[in-house]
């Protein structure tokens, strides 16, 4: 039997080793840009009016961020020499879907909490509210946005926690100081990253664009950190895939399949703050349940 050339997991590197995983962030980094270039090349040109005027953009993504993913997937091969889904789960490979559903419904209390709160200061305006345009429409936003939703967050963790991480701590995955620094700056990372989404673009003063980018950077040190709790890089994709589902199926812009007061970028473009505090209240419930396994491990051991 033909042996896979993959090995059992990511070491912690030496020179030659860490060599390999700057080679493989900056080769995969520059496949997204190619892959997503090219589709928004494509996308400049290809416009529909109506009620599916939004279908050519979240296509035009679904497929950027598609092919960002199957780059990624062979560079890990060839430069990393393990699979992605090594990378993320470390050598067993093993998924505990108990532990995937806890933090997907931290994060759903999360969503409740900054509701809650959002209503009580705002009033009605801080409601989500729903206008379908039709079921069609609705049912292949919800499709399309479920794919899209998969591709692009998986990337994401895998480039802005899990190369990081895993170049840093292989497979021994622990909240030690070194580990933490890195989180840091890989969080940095993901953060400038975004510094061109429109909630930030969209303000004026620079304590507000200050407060938009740190909405990103408390976003992504939440995610690093639940990593780290958990030893693998599964519960950062999970809050990441709940957050950004929610996002595309649940607000979308205005005359698109589901229009909503949105919760974060609606108040983010009247209010800087809004977006900031909106994200810290959204990772209070969770970081309820990190401190609880934590302490839980802790005394297991």
């Amino acid at each position: 039997m033909k042996k896979a050339n993959v090995a059992q997991a990511p070491a912690v590197p030496n020179e030659a080793r860490a060599r390999r995983w700057v080679l493989f962030f900056v080769l995969a980094n520059v496949g997204a840009l190619v892959a997503m270039t090219v589709t928004g090349v494509t996308q400049r040109f290809w416009r529909l009016d109506g009620a599916w005027y939004w279908l050519p953009d979240v296509l035009c993504s679904l497929t950027g961020f598609a092919l960002s993913l199957v780059v990624t997937a062979w560079l890990s091969r060839k430069v990393l020499k393990t699979t992605l889904r090594q990378l993320i789960l470390g050598v067993d490979g093993s998924v505990d879907w108990r532990q995937c559903r806890k933090i997907a419904l931290a994060w759903v209390a999360g969503v409740v909490l900054t509701v809650a709160v959002d209503y009580l200061l705002g009033g009605s305006d801080g409601v989500t509210t729903f206008n379908p345009v039709g079921f069609v429409p609705v049912a292949v936003n919800f499709v399309i946005c479920t794919l899209l939703v998969w591709t692009q967050t998986t990337w994401e963790e895998v480039m802005y926690r899990c190369v990081f991480l895993r170049a840093t701590c292989g497979n021994d995955i622990r909240p030690t100081f070194k580990c933490i620094a890195w989180g840091v700056l890989s969080t940095a990372v993901f953060m400038a990253c975004h510094f061109f989404n429109p909630e930030v673009t969209s303000q004026t003063q620079t304590p507000l664009i200050v407060m938009a980018c740190l909405t990103y950077f408390v976003a992504g040190m939440g995610m690093y950190l639940a990593d780290v709790v958990y030893g693998n890089c599964m519960p950062g994709c999970v809050i990441h895939w709940v957050n950004n589902f929610f996002l595309f199926t649940i607000w979308t812009q205005s005359g698109s399949a589901l229009e909503s007061a949105a919760i974060f970028y609606t108040q983010a473009e009247r209010n800087g703050q809004a977006s900031l505090v909106g994200t810290l209240l959204l990772y209070v419930p969770l970081a309820v349940l990190l401190v609880h396994d934590w302490r839980k491990m802790h005394r297991a051991k």
